[in-house]
């Protein structure tokens, strides 16, 4: 209730429009799949440490905008996109100062480890595995889960 409350002031008090405040309750109403965003954040720095790169800081700031594109593509079912990713930017910056980002975004279903299948896709594609091994310090995660049964995964990249 008290998360409600604080989110309906904000988009009163204009911080937030009615639709991104309707998008993120959406997402914080939604299960967040902990365990997999614990397993993805883990093997991403893996991977970073095996490149010789520091590991990258979750944050929570960040993760509550990857969270609410993950239920956005869910909910819709269409295929993954980075539609929004300027809105989400914007959003973030206006908590954080930076002056570079990147986004992963990845849809499976019906594995049985699925972060780590995300993970692995990630590595294997060029572009993904760049945003993985950039110079970035900081990282959110969202996991949403579709009616279907698929999951979708938004990664951002930031250095402050």
């Amino acid at each position: 209730m008290f998360r409600r409350v604080i989110l309906i002031s904000l988009i009163l008090a204009g911080f937030v429009s009615a639709a991104q405040g309707a998008s993120i309750a959406q997402a914080e109403k939604e299960a967040r799949y902990p365990e997999l965003v614990e397993i993805i954040h883990k093997e991403v720095n893996e991977f970073r440490r095996s490149q010789g790169l520091k590991p990258l800081e979750l944050n929570p700031i960040i993760s509550a905008q990857a969270r609410a594109h993950s239920s956005r593509m869910a909910r819709s079912g269409e295929s993954i996109s980075h539609r929004g990713f300027d809105l989400r930017m914007k959003e973030i910056g206006k908590k954080l100062a930076f002056p570079t980002a990147a986004e992963n975004v990845a849809t499976n279903f019906g594995y049985e480890n699925p972060g780590s299948r995300a993970v692995e896709g990630w590595r294997n594609s060029p572009g993904h595995r760049k945003n993985m091994l950039g110079d970035f310090t900081l990282t959110g995660m969202g996991v949403a889960r579709s009616r279907q049964g698929a999951h979708y995964y938004t990664q951002i990249f930031l250095k402050p």
